[in-house]
């Protein structure tokens, strides 16, 4: 077992011939006066100074302490007493750098994983604000309230477009904030649908109801919309239009690098993969195909696999899915490892 060495060191400040202190020659000329600086280690790092010696060097190579009368003549002879040098405090000096370093390394992570974040917002929000402009009776929106107070599984349904005016259908389910916008929506709402609340709302309420600012979403500020006039505001989280199609979804995990393997969730009707068409990218998908892909939830998936990948490098592609009753839907899915994001063609 290793022990702590810890005590008293030092190491020389300056050396003096006697004929520079003013002291006659009946001294051995070749015996040197040094002056030291005693510090405080711990193993071989000094943690601060404590005392400055006068020490005598001779012929012989070795440090011995100077007789009374000899050592306060040598001290009034030294106008200047050598000043203690930085690095006698090397010890709280790295200790306050490790410090700084650790810390402006945290802070860096921390900025560059809120960058990340702030970053995959704003597309998800101009994804939003675009499919706004295309809404139908196909699509349902996923709400969150403004003060995040725990109200969970508050969708939108679509029912009917008539100009600038959106007749709505709150669906109210026991989902929660995992849960994706999906088939499971789309049943709650053919279920329910005789006995469903519904308002006729303006358009623009919708993209009022949209915050582009990340940062507005971690504060305790009452923003969004009172659709349905029971106190809380809402904001919207997604948008997916659920018809007779899938739902491709990312599951967000896999593993990257020579080879790409990318996991995904299909939220929508059972299909068929008969296509993978490369945009951007060398990947080559070895899946076989067609490949049959059910109906997911949360605890199942599917996944694509390809070789000929490179890590950090852009990649887009295209799958065509064909449903059982032969109606073709085709997904983009572009991103970088398994930074993927994913949309439907229409």
């Amino acid at each position: 077992m290793s022990t702590i060495k810890f005590g008293i060191k030092s190491f020389k400040l300056k050396s003096y011939k006697y004929i520079d202190l003013g002291i006659s020659e009946n001294h051995n000329s070749k015996s040197r006066i040094e002056y030291h600086q005693n510090y405080f280690h711990l193993h071989f790092l000094p943690l601060f100074p404590t005392t400055k010696t006068l020490k005598i060097r001779k012929e012989d190579n070795l440090l011995y302490d100077l007789p009374n009368d000899l050592n306060l003549q040598i001290k009034n002879s030294i106008k200047t007493v050598p000043k203690t040098p930085w690095y006698s405090f090397s010890g709280p000096i790295l200790l306050i750098l490790s410090t700084v370093i650790y810390f402006g390394v945290i802070s860096f992570k921390k900025g560059s994983r809120k960058q990340y974040h702030e970053t995959k917002y704003e597309l998800k929000t101009q994804q939003n604000i675009k499919q706004l402009e295309t809404l139908n009776s196909s699509d349902y929106i996923k709400l969150i309230t403004s003060r995040n107070n725990g109200l969970e599984g508050q969708f939108i349904k679509i029912e009917k477009l008539k100009q600038d005016s959106i007749l709505i259908k709150k669906l109210n389910t026991n989902l929660g904030s995992s849960d994706k916008v999906s088939h499971k929506i789309k049943s709650y709402y053919f279920e329910n649908k005789n006995v469903l609340d519904s308002i006729w709302i303006h358009k623009g309420l919708l993209r009022k109801a949209i915050c582009t600012n990340y940062d507005s979403l971690h504060k305790d500020l009452e923003f969004g919309i009172d659709f349905f006039n029971d106190g809380n505001y809402y904001l919207i989280s997604g948008i997916e239009r659920i018809d007779n199609g899938p739902a491709i979804k990312s599951r967000g995990t896999g593993s990257f690098g020579k080879s790409l393997i990318m996991e995904l969730f299909n939220f929508g009707a059972p299909c068929h993969l008969v296509k993978i068409e490369n945009i951007e990218g060398d990947v080559e998908w070895t899946q076989n195909l067609p490949l049959f892909i059910k109906t997911n939830d949360k605890s199942n998936y599917f996944y694509l696999e390809g070789i000929n990948s490179k890590e950090d490098s852009h990649y887009a592609f295209v799958l065509y899915l064909e449903t059982e009753n032969k109606e073709l839907f085709k997904y983009h899915l572009s991103g970088k490892n398994l930074d993927l994001n994913v949309r439907r063609i229409e």
